[in-house]
């Protein structure tokens, strides 16, 4: 058995450590030969028999075994065959010596029954003055509630270790600092001038709140003049602030080209890079997403419209032959229908990205050859447009006739009936305008009854955050994801119906209004 103790002293200058190690432990009733072989009384397990070993662990508390006779017989006495004498036994260490080749005496009174302990004592000098190191640094907290801002608090991380500042100029010095943090591989002292640091000891000008900041070799100089003045027992302190050296950050160089073998991939696929996708960094509902991308682009492409590079390019075909590109944001949005059990790879969601352009509101693809790039679309005049210019042309005609009325006519006052204070009353309580609040409730209960999503537990954070039913289009997917809880084509779909019932909202209205 040996002990281990520490002891740190330091004195006259000089800082240093003592091991003391409690060694060997020799027996000195039999001290020409080797001990007596004793057979433990605790039957070995059965795996231990099956592979004896030097400790048998599975006993409690576990059993050591010194020699190979040791093992032997506790084999033999297990009903085993002994072990060959190949198998080499366990190291003993040679007891350790004191200073030079002295030998500590024992002083303690030894028999059959005890153990005679022999000490030694061994030196390890440690030069430097001892050092903290504090190191203050921004870290993102997060907000108290699950809809408050992140805060950003700052942090204070010390560490303590001797750094010989009589044999160190500035920049090792720094760099010196720098390791006590881990982040001597990612900054680099400037020669000339920073990074940045202030530097105290016990009774220094000034003190830790006053300390002055290194920057230049002189700064340097001149306080380390001051600290070789003091004992060697005077503490040091040192902080910086990790925001402040960004500028001596080491910025590994770029690749100079991507076709060199080890960074190129078999087939020309790149391995290594900032750049390189994996499929580690996407979570589970964008594979979904990208399982669905595929398999629609598997199944609509188009010969006549090619892709990048002239690859095969990828349209949705109509029942009347026209051509719609998919391109990222219109397969982005039909694989979250997919995913959402709103479309299937065959045929498009209801949406506006898909309707407008089947029903002439937004631009499609078209087949090649048919429209050159100089032909203009020339709209044919409609019956509303031929009605519009007769109605006009006629108001026109009043106007003129008016002004020469009035011309030789003196003006006549028109007074209209004062609308009575019943009616006022009636139509106010008969078409009152609903509040957001309640405007917010029944848009949700009729998105619940009519396409059997409920989100009806969203009502407080959407009224919080002021979104109507009319906002909904305006709104990002993922901020409306994060507020509902949907899955991306569910939200893609709330939009679309958030559209429609607030146009028939305001239809209603209007007609209640004039009827």
């Amino acid at each position: 058995m040996k002990d281990l103790y520490l002891v740190s002293l330091q004195s006259l200058g000089v800082s240093f450590q003592v091991l003391i190690y409690s060694v060997e432990r020799v027996n000195l009733a039999n001290p020409a030969g080797p001990p007596p072989v004793t057979v433990s009384p605790r039957r070995p397990l059965e795996r231990w028999l099956n592979n004896p070993a030097w400790i048998d662990g599975g006993l409690n508390p576990p059993h050591f075994y010194i020699t190979l006779a040791e093992i032997n017989a506790a084999l033999v006495a297990a009903g085993r065959p002994a072990q060959a004498q190949s198998q080499p036994s366990a190291n003993q260490l040679p007891a350790p010596t004191g200073f030079g080749n002295k030998q500590l005496k024992c002083t303690n009174k030894c028999n059959r029954y005890t153990f005679c302990c022999r000490t030694s004592i061994f030196l390890t000098f440690v030069t430097g003055r001892l050092t903290s190191v504090t190191m203050h640094f921004d870290e993102i907290v997060p907000g108290a509630t699950r809809m408050s801002k992140a805060k950003v608090k700052k942090i204070a991380e010390t560490k303590t270790d001797c750094i010989d500042f009589d044999n160190m100029s500035r920049v090792q010095v720094v760099q010196r600092i720098l390791e006590f943090h881990g982040l001597k591989d990612k900054y680099e002292a400037s020669p000339v001038r920073g990074p940045e640091f202030k530097l105290w000891y016990s009774q220094s000008p000034g003190g830790k709140i006053g300390a002055p900041t290194i920057s230049t070799d002189h700064d340097y100089d001149v306080l380390i003049a001051a600290l070789r003045r003091k004992p060697a027992s005077c503490a040091v302190g040192i902080s910086f602030d990790l925001d402040n050296i960004s500028a001596f950050r080491v910025r590994a160089k770029r690749a100079l080209a991507l076709e060199e073998e080890d960074l190129m991939g078999p087939g020309g696929e790149l391995l290594h890079g900032d750049k390189v996708p994996r499929l580690d960094q996407y979570n589970e509902t964008q594979k979904l997403h990208g399982t669905f991308t595929l398999r629609i682009k598997e199944e609509h492409t188009c010969q006549q419209h090619l892709g990048e590079n002239g690859s095969i390019g990828h349209c949705y075909v109509t029942s009347v032959g026209r051509h719609i590109g998919l391109n990222m944001r219109r397969l982005s949005m039909w694989a979250a229908a997919c995913a959402a059990g709103e479309a299937t790879k065959y045929h498009p969601p209801n949406i506006a990205e898909f309707d407008g352009a089947q029903n002439g509101s937004t631009t499609s693809t078209r087949p090649r050859g048919r429209g050159g790039p100089s032909s203009k679309f020339v709209a044919a005049p409609s019956p509303s447009d031929a009605a519009m210019s007769v109605i006009t042309a006629f108001f026109e005609a009043q106007a003129k006739a008016s002004t020469a009325r009035r011309a030789t006519s003196p003006i006549e006052r028109i007074v209209l009936p004062a609308a009575s204070e019943q009616s006022r009353a009636k139509r106010i309580v008969a078409f009152p305008l609903p509040t957001p609040a309640a405007e917010l409730q029944r848009f949700l209960e009729d998105f619940r009854r009519l396409k059997g999503i409920d989100v009806l537990s969203s009502c407080a954070a959407l009224a919080t955050a002021a979104i109507r039913p009319g906002l909904l289009t305006y709104l990002s997917l993922t901020r409306l994801m994060e507020l509902t809880g949907l899955l991306e084509g569910q939200a893609l779909l709330m939009q679309v119906f958030g559209r429609e019932w607030s146009a028939s909202l305001e239809h209603q209205r209007t007609v209640d209004v004039f009827n």
